[in-house]
This record gives structure tokens, C-alpha cells and sequence, in this order.
């Protein structure tokens, strides 16, 4: 188990690679996994390179967050040569010119309250530990419990410590450039994906307009060859008199001009 009494010692005295232990050895990455079907489902409405390159992005993101929190976490320190530990305190002195109080922070044996690494780092003058947990996104706004408005940047002002004062604030400059820097990729990625949702579902909608359109038309051919076939009908007669009727009434008539020709030849006899 991680106690933060190790992370705050080795802030303070500037041991970056037994922080970077600490943290390593305390979290596990998640890793994310994708079952087969929703890869399917999701490919076809947009590149999956994208998706994923999306999902790896903010998977990072979430192990940022995690180590930041890890390392903002508060506790006292083990002083290494004679593994006693210590707390965060001040020292109040009077100046003489004004009779103002100068301020001044260090850590005590006699006190009991905790700091979170980054105050130990710059109250240490530790500007390697510096750069790494700014770099690992802890909070340079962090308020050391108990004490209102004394943040890494007052224990500077406060312990005249200019240089560690530059380094905390050129660290935290880069980072929020960095931070800026992935905040555009991502939103970038989000409006490539979405651009090829959206150009994926007009194509769709395109394709069912034209299947549409050549239904529509299939159908109004067939349509004309059913008229066609009715009007071939109609030429053999009119008023419902067949083909059929007509041929009947041509049998009938040259049997009754038989008829008439041998009666006029019985007569002529």
C-alpha cells in the first residue's frame, strides 16, 4: 500500500525516479476492452482507425487524472538521516525597519500538519520533482491543508526561493501548452469523426433516393406495357363484340347465301 509519507520524502528530496516507482507500482492501467459486435455495429457508421484513436486518447487522459490525483495526495515527511518524520510549519519573524512580520515555511519535527509533494518539492528546492509533477498535472492552485492561500507559489515568494519560483512557473507554462496542444487533437479527432458520420448517413440517404426513384420508375413501365395490352384487345370489336363473334357471323352469312343459291336454282329447274 502507498503511503504518502514516501511520496512526500522523495518530493522533497528530489528523488524523481522513487516517485515514478511509487506511482507505477500503486496504479494498474485499465485496459479498455472492445467486444467484436460493437466494433461491427460501430463500423459502419464511422472509421474505426479514428474510433479507436479517439478511445486511446482519452484511455491516457484517465491515467493522467489518476497519477495527478495520486500525487496530490497529502502527508507528512521522513526525514532521511534520522528517519524521524516531520511536518509543514512556518516561522514568524518581526523586521525592524517596519515592524512587519516576515514569513517564512519550513518543515518541523514538532508539527503534525501534512503538505501535499509539490509544497515539499519547492519547500526543498527540489526543481527536478518540481518538473515532474507539474508535468504529471497536479494541481500548482493546491492549497496546503490547514493553511489558506499557501500554495507551492506563495512558499516561494514567502522562502525568497526565486529560482525554484521560475522553474514551477516555466513547468507549469509548458504544461498548460501541452494540455492545450491535446485538448486540440482530441477536439479535432471528435469533429473527423463526426464529419464522417455525417457524410456516411447522406450518402445512405442518397443511395435510398435513388433506389426509391428506380422503383418508381420500374413500376410506371409496367403500367404502360398493361395499357398497351388492353388497346390490342380492343381492335378486334367494339362494344364488347369479340373476334370470335365477328367470325361466327361470317359462317352464317355464306350459309344463308347457300341457301338462296339453291333456291334460285330449284326455281330456274
Amino acid at each position: 500500500m502507498l503511503r504518502p509519507r514516501d511520496l512526500c520524502t522523495a518530493a522533497y528530496y528530489d528523488d524523481v525516479e522513487r516517485m515514478k516507482q511509487l506511482v507505477y507500482s500503486h496504479i494498474q492501467e485499465e485496459e479498455e476492452e472492445v467486444s467484436e459486435g460493437s466494433e461491427e455495429g460501430t463500423e459502419e457508421d464511422v472509421d474505426m482507425d479514428m474510433i479507436n484513436s479517439l478511445r486511446e486518447m482519452r484511455r491516457v487522459e484517465k491515467h493522467r487524472e489518476k497519477v495527478a490525483q495520486l500525487l496530490q495526495s497529502v502527508g507528512p515527511l521522513q526525514v532521511e538521516e534520522t528517519k524521524e518524520q516531520y511536518g509543514f510549519s512556518f516561522r514568524a519573524t518581526e523586521t525592524a525597519s517596519d515592524n512587519s512580520l516576515k514569513i517564512e515555511f519550513k518543515l518541523s519535527k514538532k508539527s503534525k500538519y501534512p503538505a501535499a509533494p509539490l509544497h515539499w518539492a519547492v519547500l526543498g528546492r527540489s526543481h527536478e520533482a518540481v518538473r515532474y509533477l507539474v508535468k504529471r498535472g497536479v494541481d500548482v492552485q493546491q492549497q496546503v491543508p490547514d493553511f489558506p492561500d499557501v500554495t507551492a507559489n506563495k512558499i516561494c515568494v514567502c522562502n525568497k526561493s526565486y529560482e525554484t519560483a521560475r522553474v514551477l512557473e516555466e513547468s507549469t507554462k509548458l504544461f498548460r501548452h501541452r494540455a492545450k496542444e491535446r485538448k486540440g487533437r482530441e477536439e479535432a479527432l471528435v469533429k473527423a469523426i463526426e464529419d464522417d458520420k455525417r457524410e456516411r448517413e447522406e450518402q445512405a440517404a442518397r443511395l435510398r433516393e435513388e433506389e426509391e426513384e428506380q422503383e418508381e420508375g420500374e413500376e410506371g413501365e409496367g403500367e404502360g406495357e398493361r395499357d398497351e395490352e388492353d388497346g390490342g384487345d380492343s381492335k378486334w370489336g367494339k362494344s364488347g363484340v369479340s373476334g370470335h363473334d365477328y367470325v361466327e357471323d361470317d359462317v352464317l352469312s355464306n350459309a344463308d347465301r347457300g341457301e338462296n343459291d339453291y333456291a334460285t336454282d330449284v326455281n330456274d329447274g
